[in-house]
């Protein structure tokens, strides 16, 4: 009966949709449809819960090809190399198809003029496609080759500050770009940790916070958009300004001394023994970071979620990218539809709570008519991940509630206490300041596989000498100069025209 509502919907939303009548078809009740798949290995068990209810549901049988993620490119490499295609192909972590796929004619294009499988069979999928994310939809040359694994949360990264450091300073947290300056100077000269050593560090992080501050939003490698068009982010009228306060601020020791090199666990070293501010890092950070404070012996340590840096650019800060796994049809496939349908049924309703939740009464419950996961896939996600729950290793929607139930262990907000509230926090309450990059697809132009090598990392190294002030400005105009004729501006133009045939 599932299976017959399934077809009947499907039929429905075509005709409803306006696809042709005799393009339509459902998948068979009667005859089960084999169709070969091949995907790597994360957490996922091989032949698990999900993966076996979706045949069952959908009466297809799958026959997988594993691939640990250790070993993965190298055997789609080999793959691509023998001719001898499954039907399906799951690019591990890949937003977009690799470009040998399709220039190899080995990838179907899912929005062909001639035949548009997703236009006939993927109402499901393109109910997620809007004006906004539609960029992320195209794999090579403004077509769509791929289904795209969609995370649709934007938590990631937060600005974290000692709130504990501000009460024994008596300062408010900080808000604008001068009132984080002057929180940053008071962390530096007044001694907040009160160990009568000037050995704070105010600032540890990426210096992505102070550009987005300024408008200079990390979009897609080394370019930003800016009105309308992706421009070299030293270009932007903004860009002097910014790296003119870095260099102050370097200067006077209030960011990392040793932001180029810093890695995470000597990060957190310095953290957890009471010498930083300030913390840009993902938003569990702000709970494991106070709880090893508070073990150190800092028992009032707060490192808490502050909102970003008010500047001329506007509050921002960089969100989770919102696409991850790219699911592939070969261009051998003996029944593309079927495969097509099979993917689609992923973004149904039923799918996202299958592939988000597992099975009713198995693998969550429900509370107040919402899915609750039940231990022990609420409290850990490489047993939630082992029986197939948003495995990661196919296209499917991520969603929110998925996310939380897993971080915090089945615990709402109310549930949680002070510390673990924090990362709660550092995840959430950015929500409304989150930007997303664009796919790195638009920066692999011919040009900047040539070149690119030597343009973008000696133009980096000198901003970064600046900002130590270790060369004066001029030094950097010249060397932008020398590049921008040597293939930069040449990579901006073939990026802009990659960008427009996706925007």
């Amino acid at each position: 009966m599932k299976k017959t509502l399934l077809a009947l919907t499907l039929v429905l939303c075509l005709l409803s949709t306006g696809a042709l009548a005799e393009a339509v078809r459902s998948l068979p009740e009667d005859e089960t449809i084999t169709i070969s798949i091949l995907e790597g290995v994360n957490s996922n068990k091989e032949n698990n819960a999900v993966e076996r209810a979706v045949q069952e549901r959908l009466n297809i049988q799958l026959e997988y090809t594993y691939v640990p993620s250790s070993g993965f490119d190298e055997k789609l490499n080999t793959v691509l190399a023998s001719g001898e295609l499954p039907d399906i192909i799951c690019f591990l972590w890949k937003s977009v198809v690799p470009a040998a796929w399709v220039e190899q004619e080995a990838v179907l294009r899912l929005d062909d003029p001639e035949n548009n499988l997703l236009e006939k069979y993927g109402q499901n999928i393109t109910r997620f496609f809007t004006e906004e994310n539609m960029p992320y939809q195209y794999d090579y040359d403004g077509g769509i080759y791929s289904v795209k694994m969609y995370n649709a949360f934007p938590y990631q990264d937060s600005l974290m500050i000692r709130y504990d450091w501000l009460e024994a300073l008596n300062l408010e947290a900080p808000e604008t770009l001068d009132e984080f300056v002057e929180v940053m100077r008071r962390f530096k000269q007044d001694d907040p940790n009160g160990n009568g050593m000037a050995d704070e560090i105010p600032y540890m992080g990426g210096l992505n916070a102070f550009y987005n501050a300024f408008g200079i939003l990390n979009t897609v490698s080394d370019y930003t958009l800016y009105e309308g068009e992706l421009i070299p982010k030293y270009e932007h009228p903004e860009f002097k300004n910014c790296v003119d306060l870095l260099r102050q601020l370097y200067a006077e020791g209030l960011i990392d001394p040793e932001y180029t090199v810093r890695d995470i666990p000597s990060r957190d070293e310095l953290v957890s023994t009471d010498k930083v501010g300030i913390v840009l890092a993902t938003g569990n950070e702000s709970t494991k970071l106070t709880k090893s404070l508070r073990a150190n012996g800092f028992e009032s340590a707060i490192l808490g979620q502050i909102d970003p840096i008010l500047g001329v650019g506007g509050q921002n800060i960089q969100g989770r990218f919102p696409y991850g796994t790219s699911m592939a049809i070969s261009s051998t496939a003996e029944d593309p539809e079927a495969c097509m349908m099979f993917i689609d049924y992923l973004f149904s309703d039923e799918g996202i709570e299958l592939t988000n939740f597992g099975i009713e009464g198995v693998h969550f419950e429900r509370v107040d008519g919402e899915p609750r996961l039940l231990e022990p896939y609420c409290i850990s996600w490489e047993e939630a991940r082992g029986e197939g729950i948003a495995k990661g290793t196919w296209a499917q929607v991520w969603t929110e509630e998925n996310f939380l139930q897993i971080t915090f262990q089945g615990k709402t907000l109310e549930e949680l206490d002070e510390v673990d509230a924090l990362a709660y926090h550092a995840y959430v309450d950015n929500e409304e300041f989150t930007y997303s990059a664009l796919p790195n697809s638009l920066t692999d132009t011919e040009t900047n596989r040539t070149l690119g090598v030597d343009i973008w990392t000696p133009m980096n190294d000198e901003i970064n000498n600046y900002i130590m002030g270790t060369v004066e400005w001029d030094s950097v105009e010249s060397l932008l100069a020398e590049l921008k004729e040597y293939g930069m501006d040449q990579i901006t133009a073939e990026v802009n025209e990659a960008y427009d045939k996706v925007s």
